[in-house]
């Protein structure tokens, strides 16, 4: 399974935007960075995380750091943007994190000329160069994705608004963007710029679980999509998910999910 890096796909570090034609079929993949896709025509099947969706004109799909996806289409042509953490207002794309979304249709006339608008925007400043620009309108973007309703989301429901300090939100972005390099409590405080003790008293106050919890949901959740995707091996999904020691990530795979990685594996492979 490939993992598509920053330094590939985004030569700036910051942003890519543009128009593309696609067809064909894409292999389960992975990203280290945000990515939205819009469908301006044409039709064909996406996948997020075992999730399959029939992809249609004025479908928009969201991908963060931790899903696995592939496309496949005859023809489409859609708009795509791929852009890195920082480069947006932590508070909009937190509020679009948290809303659990997968993929949206969009019905009404007025929804699809906003998006498609902002859309265009994006994709006009970034050939421009005027990433600045280009930021504000992806922004605005992501408050746009995250105010739709549950029934206009096709994907999981919504959590609710993001009410946790922007702070916080700032450290649990950027655990999304890194916990496969195995991230620890003090990268993440030098990170934010506070104590590692500070961190970890103000992260469990507001999110209600410790730090290590939280990092460890992401590095288990990742480790069972690989487990269901792709063809690696346990001793490298245990590693390429964040964890250091095979042997404790086995053990406290079983306590989380009641069966051992390969057994996880093997009852992926029948449904």
């Amino acid at each position: 399974m490939r993992l598509m890096t920053k330094n590939e796909h985004i030569a700036n570090g910051i942003i890519h935007a543009s128009y593309k034609q696609f067809h064909g079929n894409t292999a389960h993949h992975r990203h280290e960075f945000f990515e939205i896709e819009y469908i301006i025509s044409g039709s064909g099947i996406c996948e997020i995380n075992g999730r399959e969706y029939h992809a249609e004109k004025n479908m928009i799909f969201f991908m963060t750091p931790a899903d696995i996806h592939r496309f496949s289409s005859e023809s489409c042509e859609m708009i795509n943007v791929m852009f890195s953490c920082e480069s947006v207002s932590t508070g909009n794309i937190f509020r679009l994190v948290s809303s659990a979304l997968d993929c949206i249709r969009l019905s009404s006339k007025q929804d699809i000329k906003l998006v498609e608008a902002l859309l265009a925007e994006i994709v006009s400043c970034f050939e421009e160069k005027n990433i600045e620009n280009s930021l504000v309108f992806t922004s605005a973007l992501t408050v746009k994705l995250a105010s739709f309703s549950p029934e206009e989301k096709v994907g999981n429901l919504p959590e609710g608004d993001c009410k946790l300090p922007s702070d916080i939100c700032k450290v649990m972005l950027y655990l999304l963007e890194n916990f496969r390099e195995g991230v620890s409590l003090d990268d993440a405080a030098e990170y934010i710029g506070f104590s590692s003790s500070y961190l970890s008293s103000a992260f469990r106050k507001y999110t209600g679980q410790t730090f290590k919890n939280y990092l460890n949901s992401l590095q288990f959740d990742y480790a069972s999509r690989l487990l269901a995707f792709s063809d690696k091996n346990v001793q490298q999904i245990c590693y390429e998910s964040g964890f250091s020691d095979y042997s404790n990530f086995e053990r406290r795979f079983r306590n989380r999910f009641g069966c051992s990685p390969k057994e996880y594996r093997a009852a992926c492979a029948q449904r």
